[in-house]
């Protein structure tokens, strides 16, 4: 390698290492998140199949906490469900959470849709982390994952019809 090859390096290396210092200095906050009910219950099938999966897994715990991501792909809604582990991380779009079959999920994406999920009136607070200065942000988005081995789910909602994309798991 020649001298400004090692030197690219090492300045990366620096902005890296900064980079994860930046992000160890967390604080703690709070934020209140509405109670979603699930509306299509075709959707409960997917979870029942999903948590049942998950519970072979080596990392499964009781208190493993899921999320749904809603998103559109070139004109189609998507739905990204996956384990998150164990810790409550704000991800900065959250919609709503609900609790089934005992395991906390949180919905989030730029928007709610409505044939899947009611938003109701009660709100519940929790304590989430997030950088030591998002005050300086005006919108945050933190996708902080500290280990990616858990498993996740990929579908296309058509009609109010699931279409099953993909799973990327690692569990055995």
């Amino acid at each position: 390698m020649n001298k400004a090859t090692l030197t690219h390096i090492f300045v990366l290396f620096i902005a890296l290492c900064f980079s994860l210092n930046t992000l160890a200095e967390k604080k703690s906050a709070k934020d209140c998140l509405s109670l979603l009910q699930i509306k299509n219950e075709k959707l409960t099938i997917i979870l029942d199949s999903i948590i049942n999966h998950e519970m072979t897994c080596d990392y499964y715990r009781p208190d493993l906490i899921l999320s749904i991501h809603l998103q559109v792909i070139d004109g189609t809604k998507t739905l990204q469900i996956e384990s998150i582990g164990f810790e409550k991380v704000r991800i900065g779009d959250e919609q709503g959470y609900f609790e089934y079959r005992e395991h906390l999920f949180f919905v989030s994406g730029a928007y709610l849709e409505e044939t899947l999920f009611v938003k109701t009136d009660k709100k519940k607070s929790f304590t989430y982390y997030q950088p030591y200065n998002c005050e300086e942000y005006n919108e945050l988005i933190l996708d902080i994952i500290e280990d990616d081995s858990f498993s996740f789910w990929t579908y296309e909602y058509i009609d109010g019809d699931f279409i099953f994309q993909e799973i990327h798991t690692y569990c055995k």
